[in-house]
């Protein structure tokens, strides 16, 4: 055997050796990629629904015992009806707290798309309510305006009435002295439209108020809007910054 020949046998030992080496620090990363890879995958994708009602079993009996008693007709259902135990609507500071929502998803192994499937819900339900309330303040609205209005018309007509039976005595007076009887009788009729007017006055000062107030709670009620949705738009911006930086891992 030559030289040359000799050198690239021991070429050939020393690649192999030198490819051996790196396979065996290859493969352990590999491995540790992989499982990280399948770690993301879990957190995007979340528990079966099966997994997530027997995790919950033992921390929210009562709750479980009475969705057996109704149970959804679906297992889409069944799961919205699973989240809605854990982020109860009547709490919906808790949704809007991240540390606590991220522990619940933690240790439930809740995806991503269970909470934003959960926060687009309760958006639309807040919307929903908000709109009803809307329209109800409008419609009352409405009432108040128009019973101002009819008011304003009592008065004006009762103003009218008063100036005009002002002018009759007025007249009846320049013509006779006799008619005393008369006057007394448009006088007491004077009275009674008198009484009427300062009615008809209360009763525009009564819906003023009324009115006053309706502004004010609908002011307050559209301030906690926007809060909510400030809120629930923050939180939905925090979901999708996450699933971004998920999307970006290989």
């Amino acid at each position: 055997m030559s030289i040359l020949s000799r050198i690239l046998a021991f070429l050939n030992v020393v690649a192999a050796i030198v490819m051996l080496y790196l396979l065996a620090q290859v493969y352990p990363a590999r491995i540790s990629w992989q499982q990280a890879l399948r770690s993301l995958e879990a957190q995007r994708d979340g528990v079966s629904t099966a997994e997530l009602y027997a995790k919950m079993g033992k921390d929210y009996a009562a709750q479980m015992e009475e969705l057996k008693r109704n149970p959804p007709q679906s297992e889409e259902a069944l799961r919205l009806a699973l989240l809605q135990i854990l982020f109860p609507p009547e709490n919906p500071e808790l949704l809007a707290d991240a540390d606590k929502t991220n522990a619940i998803k933690q240790r439930y192994g809740l995806s991503y798309d269970d909470v934003r499937r959960l926060v687009e819900e309760r958006i639309g339900r807040v919307r929903t309510e908000l709109a009803i309330e809307e329209q109800t303040l409008l419609n009352r609205r409405r009432e108040l305006e128009i019973r101002r209005r009819r008011l304003e018309e009592d008065i004006r007509q009762a103003n009218e009435r008063l100036t005009a039976l002002q002018k009759q005595v007025d007249t009846e007076l320049a013509q006779h002295d006799n008619v005393k009887a008369l006057i007394h009788a448009r006088r007491l009729e004077i009275v009674f439209w008198y009484a009427r007017l300062n009615e008809a006055f209360a009763s525009l000062q009564l819906t003023n108020a009324r009115y006053e107030d309706m502004v004010a709670e609908r002011r307050h009620f559209e301030e906690t809007r926007d809060k909510l949705l400030q809120q629930c738009q923050e939180l939905e911006q925090r979901i999708t910054d996450m699933e971004k930086q998920l999307a970006r891992v290989p």
